[in-house]
């Protein structure tokens, strides 16, 4: 839940105060690895020469705004759970100020801005992931469906296609372009894409997920042409599924 995950990020102070006293117990021992452990907890990297010096000097004045951090994105998914718009959206502004580059509270607080329709900020903070962190295809996605959002279809086209080069996995680029398709009613366009997305033989509940994603979106004559291949699909799984006469006469 996402209270759970607010609590596991407490300690991240606490996990990298711990390390902090087993380097400066042991440097010779963890100077090879602790440089690219400390990367992963706090997005800083010391490099190899005199990392351990570097990190002592760094963390002492860095750590309160670490907690302040650690603590306003605990508010802020607590919000998001209760609802609470306001305090979701002013928490994760206060994350982002105590670290003006960190990417996860970036991205909560472009999602919690987008959720109020006030899409145009949203964008901007989406557009900044994509420079912060260029060939991560999951910010090209997210930006794409901003564009989508706004009817931007042109600028939504380019950020698929933008993840996809950069590794994004193909049925899910297809399902956003295939949705941005059908968002101006290309209709022919937009099967040919979200049949590339459900892949070949579907299961008859992945095809309701897709109608789901169709009804979420508004696009009902879509979700009523998959809600039906849903239904022939899962006549075709009865049916194969069911025992011919000769067999129920062998079991006999």
């Amino acid at each position: 839940t996402l209270s759970a995950v607010a609590r596991r990020l407490l300690t991240r102070v606490q996990i990298i105060d711990y390390i902090a006293r087993l380097w400066s117990r042991y440097p010779q021992d963890l100077d090879a690895d602790m440089p690219w452990l400390l990367k992963t907890l706090t997005g800083k990297n010391f490099g190899l020469l005199r990392a351990h010096a570097k990190f002592k000097r760094w963390w002492p004045a860095a750590r309160e705004s670490f907690i302040r951090h650690d603590r306003a994105v605990a508010e802020g998914l607590i919000a998001h759970a209760e609802h609470d718009e306001n305090s979701e959206e002013q928490a994760f502004r206060d994350a982002l100020k105590e670290q003006p580059r960190e990417l996860a509270s970036r991205y909560n607080l472009a999602m919690c801005i987008m959720r109020r329709e006030r899409h145009s900020e949203a964008a901007k903070y989406l557009q900044e992931l994509t420079e912060l962190e260029p060939k991560e295809p999951y910010w090209w996605i997210a930006l794409g469906v901003m564009h989508r959002n706004v009817n931007r279809s042109d600028d939504a086209h380019a950020a698929f296609r933008r993840a996809l080069e950069l590794g994004a996995p193909s049925p899910r680029v297809a399902l956003h372009v295939g949705l941005t398709l059908a968002r101006d009613q290309h209709e022919t366009e937009a099967i040919k894409q979200l049949d590339r997305a459900l892949g070949s033989n579907p299961t008859a509940s992945k095809i309701e997920a897709l109608v789901s994603h169709l009804e979420n979106e508004g696009l009902w004559k879509l979700a009523g042409y998959y809600r039906e291949q849903a239904f022939r699909r899962g006549l075709v799984a009865e049916q194969n599924d069911s025992p011919d006469d000769g067999d129920e006469d062998v079991a006999a």
